[in-house]
């Protein structure tokens, strides 16, 4: 067996197993994304890291309910619930820091013209015209003091 021959069939064995497991948690990231700065891959491993957090909160939750005391058993379920909540607010704040970062990249390669990456929803419109109200006929107030007069008499 040639060495070059093991080293090929390993990457593919690699391969295939990473693409499954990166079909399986719904990643689009490569073994090469992760040495280049091409593709971001913050998404992803806020994913991971969610998943990473819930399983460290709840084994340390799991160990304080079985402590044996009461107060062990209610904090341990004050920290399950509490730390899961805080967990995913902090992981959802880090996506929306992201979301807005692709949003503010957008609206970049709208506003210099750049085609490819335009959305439609951010081109740019023409600003509104600014609408003039007519005046107003103006009346001489000699007019209005003599239609004044002539309808109480």
């Amino acid at each position: 067996m040639n060495l070059n021959t093991t080293k090929k069939d390993f990457k593919k064995g690699f391969d295939k197993k990473w693409k499954e497991i990166t079909m399986k948690m719904q990643l689009d990231i490569n073994p090469e994304d992760l040495l280049s700065f091409d593709k971001m891959i913050a998404m992803p491993a806020i994913k991971v890291m969610y998943i990473i957090g819930l399983i460290c909160i709840a084994v340390f939750g799991i160990t304080l309910i079985f402590e044996g005391s009461i107060v062990g058993f209610f904090s341990g379920i004050a920290t399950v619930v509490v730390g899961v909540v805080i967990w995913r607010i902090t992981c959802e704040s880090a996506i929306l820091l992201f979301g807005i970062y692709d949003r503010l990249g957008d609206i970049k390669a709208a506003l210099k013209g750049d085609e490819t990456k335009k959305l439609a929803t951010f081109a740019a419109a023409p600003a509104p015209k600014a609408v003039k109200e007519p005046k107003a006929a103006k009346k001489p107030a000699k007019k209005k003091a003599k239609k004044a007069k002539t309808k109480k008499a």
